[in-house]
């Protein structure tokens, strides 16, 4: 039992020494989505952010967001904000939100999209880290179409 207690503890103080978000880094990423309307089929989504963290928990990043078949172009663009519940441990979980326009050749909505998202980043060094979240993207607009949003992408911090 002792050895259990002192693993643990030694595993802990490993684990909260890896530093992989501070004040003052850029977060580049590249995810891939698999977008799921209340009401239709599934596509397959690229999404880029770019953030910046004001503070070592705070993150105000912008999105873009590319879908559709060949010969049309759509998605959305917009930011938001990001709050990182444990920065400096190696596997940090997080909650955001933010609003996306729709742009190119077919709405994505009506009106603007807000994003409510929660995930976690899995830093497998301190300068890359794999991410996956669940968003929920809600058209502002009259329709109130509603998307649900699986994540998972890589980061690149500098």
């Amino acid at each position: 039992m002792k050895k259990i207690i002192v693993s643990a503890l030694v595993l802990m103080m490993a684990l909260s020494a890896f530093a992989g978000i501070d004040s003052g880094s850029t977060e580049m990423s590249l995810s891939f989505v698999f977008l799921k309307p209340e009401d239709g089929d599934y596509n397959q989504v690229l999404v880029g952010q770019v953030g910046f963290f004001s503070l070592s928990w705070l993150e105000v990043h912008g999105r873009v967001i590319w879908f559709g078949p060949e010969g049309s172009t759509r998605g959305a663009a917009g930011g938001g904000v990001d709050l990182h519940i444990a920065p400096y441990q190696e596997i940090v979980p997080y909650v955001g939100v933010g609003i996306l326009a729709s742009i190119g050749d077919i709405d994505l909505a009506e009106s603007t999209l807000m994003d409510f998202h929660v995930g976690i980043k899995s830093f497998i060094t301190d300068g890359v880290s794999i991410n996956y979240s669940l968003n929920q993207w809600r058209d502002t607009g009259p329709a109130g179409t509603t998307f649900f949003v699986g994540m998972a992408g890589v980061s690149v911090y500098f």
